[in-house]
């Protein structure tokens, strides 16, 4: 009797600890709840390769909110459209999911931080991307959405598959050859306010 309750508490643990589970909620919750703890790399088993190099970015760059110990996902709504879902979940937005190989990872994901530490982190991660364009081709995208191509040899230059808007839902702003940096690019938020802001 021992011996078989200690195989199903072993098997049970394993289940715990083996993935994020199979379905787009269980993912999500997983990796959310992982962020909650302070615990990036169990987030990105959760997640795609490409959004797994973003949380690194995020991480390295201070921009992920503190534990949160009395986090608690409560979900809103699933959405799933073939081999894409979308999870919501209440104070901490949306979270969208991939199937690759038949298992659901997250691919982009609104990440517990404060709106201006988001923005910053968005500049810094769309300017790393146009630096390497820069680099690749000689010039600079005429638009962000360029952002979105890679090098001939597959390689992306932007490690998300989107153009994020900033916390406020305003698309960043982006002149080349910049106003105040002629040479270079001019790169900022609009913020709540709608002005100038974190170039």
């Amino acid at each position: 009797m021992k011996k078989s309750t200690l195989i199903i508490a072993s098997t049970s643990v394993l289940l715990l600890l083996s993935g994020c589970g199979k379905s787009p909620i269980k993912i999500a919750k997983a990796f959310s709840e992982s962020l909650a703890k302070g615990n990036i790399t169990q987030a990105k088993e959760c997640a795609t390769e490409e959004f797994g190099l973003f949380l690194d970015m995020a991480a390295s760059l201070g921009t992920i909110e503190a534990v949160d110990p009395d986090y608690k996902f409560v979900l809103v709504k699933e959405t799933i459209n073939g081999n894409h879902a979308v999870v919501q979940q209440e104070g901490r937005g949306q979270i969208d999911l991939v199937k690759i190989d038949g298992e659901w990872k997250v691919d982009y994901a609104d990440l517990p931080t404060s709106a201006e530490s988001a923005a910053k982190a968005n500049i810094e991660m769309l300017s790393i991307a146009l630096w390497m364009y820069h680099m690749y081709n000689g010039s600079y995208p005429s638009e962000l959405e360029g952002l979105l191509d890679s090098t001939k040899e597959g390689y992306p230059f932007l490690v998300v598959k989107k153009i994020p808007t900033d916390p406020w839902g305003n698309s960043y702003q982006y002149v080349v050859p910049g106003n105040h940096n002629p040479t270079d690019f001019d790169l900022w938020a609009l913020g709540h306010e709608k002005v100038r802001n974190w170039d």
